[in-house]
Formats: C-alpha cells, sequence, structure tokens
C-alpha cells in the first residue's frame, strides 16, 4: 500500500480497488489467508432498491477515468458517449 501511495482519492466511488490492483500489476490480486478477514460494513448495501441517480453518475464517473488510465481508448471512448448522452437525458 505505501509503495502504491495508497488509493487514489479522485475515484470517490468505485472502482477505487480496481486502480489499485492494475496500478499494483499483480496478475491474480486474490488470495485467501485463513487468519485475516477483510470487510466492508455498510448496512446501506443491503439495501437492493434502485441506485439514486447521483450515485449512478459517480459510478459512471469512476469507470470512465478507471478505463481512461487502464483501458482502451475505444472502450473509454465509447463510455464516454453514453455518459454524455445520460447526462443530456437527465440520468
Amino acid at each position: 500500500m505505501k509503495s502504491l501511495r495508497g488509493f487514489d482519492t479522485r475515484y470517490f466511488m468505485y472502482y477505487e480497488d480496481n486502480d489499485l490492483i492494475a496500478r499494483s500489476g499483480i496478475e491474480k490480486p486474490v488470495r485467501i489467508s485463513p487468519c485475516v478477514h477483510v470487510a466492508h460494513h455498510n448496512p446501506e448495501l443491503l439495501d437492493v432498491s434502485p441506485m439514486p441517480i447521483e450515485k449512478q453518475r459517480w459510478q459512471r464517473k469512476s469507470v470512465l477515468r478507471y478505463q481512461r488510465k487502464h483501458g482502451n481508448r475505444l472502450n473509454w471512448f465509447i463510455s464516454m458517449i453514453k455518459h454524455v448522452i445520460k447526462l443530456a437525458l437527465g440520468r
């Protein structure tokens, strides 16, 4: 974590963990250790109602940032067009 300078705070919500893994260069980042327990405790995650529009926008912004930084430029461009269309439609 120290060598990678932790999570990229520009993500704010969503994709900060994917970015950390991509920056690490680890090909298979999942490791099971029986003595270690990691949990993301958030009671709101149990709510199965549709995601509020503002959270959808945060998620799209994180996807765009991630794709631009680590992904294919064509995928980034396509996602950007979809994002702009959804903004125009008020979604």
